[in-house]
């Protein structure tokens, strides 16, 4: 644990000492020194320090590394974009600390890019990205992980109107992991108005899934096999699984669920019936932001149901990372933004700890940690 302190403290610093609004340039200094050292620990870190890391992604390697390139095809249960990403780097190096080094450089760095050009404060964004534990989970669900980067590559290209690299990024994310196919129709929500009367219709939403979830996953185990998405051919086994296809009701998933319901509602309150905003181009990502945010909160509210569904809620993080920021940015008070992120992370410090000192090794498998020569 020791080492996550000293890193959230030099965080904690950075966060306090760094005046971000004074210039890019020390937006970029701050955005260097958090995601740089947050990259380092992760590149440096044992197979060992990540559940799917130590059970699925090392051994995995380390089978590919003896296959051919056609055999590889049908060698694992994982997707064909992902194994011929590790069989390149066995060409590099057939050493399995290549994947992590590789994998941490392509996943962290990029969210870090992302909250530079995306958020309204930096320092907002990165604290939360560190509270809400994704820096956790982007050690354990590596392969995803790879997908969000592409998957936010593929909106930078969106919003620059480039609808078509955007979709070749989705389907290089779908490549290494068939879920990330989901962004597809989603991007597609770019340029649309968030309206009031989506506020309830998300509720119903809610209510409808809560109830035909099961049914949903049915339909996409069936649309992932005849598209040859992965070669995994039975995800609707999720749904008889005494680990995933279980509710997970408990401490940690009802605070995820009401800190995405408050983080939601701040931002329809500021966004959709407080907002001002002229220009059309920031309202196009205020709206997107609230969308994706409006995916999260239904995903992590579904999940108490069933718990691999929150998986889904990855590709939808990094823009809840946003919207609090570009909400509280239209707040003419500035004590309305003070108490709103007074009690935010208040919340979220609490959570955070928590996990930090309770299941941080249950639920990431990144404790106790170790570093690769270790």
């Amino acid at each position: 644990m020791t080492i996550y302190i000293i890193l959230f403290l030099l965080i904690l610093f950075s966060t306090i000492f760094i005046n971000t609004k004074r210039s890019k340039r020390n937006k970029r200094i701050y955005i260097i020194i958090t995601f740089g050292l947050m990259t380092l620990v992760a590149m440096l870190r044992k197979y060992t320090i990540g559940i799917d890391l130590q059970y699925l992604y090392h051994p995995t390697f380390i089978k590919i590394t003896n296959i051919s390139w056609y055999s590889l095809i049908n060698s694992e249960n994982l997707e064909i974009g992902y194994l011929f990403f590790c069989k390149f780097l066995t060409i590099i190096s057939d050493d399995p600390q290549i994947l992590i080094i590789t994998t941490s450089l392509m996943t962290i760095p990029v969210v870090g890019w992302f909250i530079y050009e995306y958020s309204n404060n930096v320092k907002i964004s990165t604290m939360l990205y560190v509270l809400l534990n994704i820096f956790f989970m982007s050690m354990n669900i590596v392969r995803q992980e790879i997908a969000v980067s592409f998957i936010l590559i593929a909106f930078h290209f969106l919003q620059q109107n480039k609808k078509f690299i955007s979709i070749l990024f989705i389907l290089l994310a779908t490549s290494f992991h068939s879920s990330a196919i989901i962004m597809i129709p989603l991007f597609f929500l770019y340029g649309k108005k968030f309206k009031r009367s989506y506020i309830y219709i998300t509720s119903i939403i809610i209510l409808l899934l809560l109830n035909c979830y099961k049914f949903l996953l049915n339909i996409y185990s069936v649309i992932s096999t005849s598209l040859n998405l992965s070669n995994n051919k039975d995800y609707a086994t999720y749904l008889e699984s005494d680990m995933f296809g279980v509710g997970n009701i408990n401490l940690n998933s009802i605070s995820s669920v009401v800190l995405i319901v408050g983080i939601f509602l701040v931002a329809c309150y500021y966004i959709v019936l407080l907002n001002n905003t002229k220009d059309k181009e920031q309202l196009k990502k205020q709206y997107f932001y609230l969308f994706m945010t409006a995916i999260y909160m239904i995903v992590e509210i579904v999940s108490l149901k069933m718990v691999i569904i929150a998986r889904l809620s990855y590709y939808f993080i990094p823009f809840s990372l946003l919207i609090l920021p570009e909400s509280l940015s239209l707040s003419k008070l500035s004590s309305n933004k003070a108490i709103i992120l007074s009690i935010l992370f208040i919340l979220v410090f609490a959570r955070f700890l928590y996990i930090l000192l309770y299941l941080a090794d249950s639920l990431y498998g990144v404790m106790p940690f170790q570093f690769f020569w270790e």
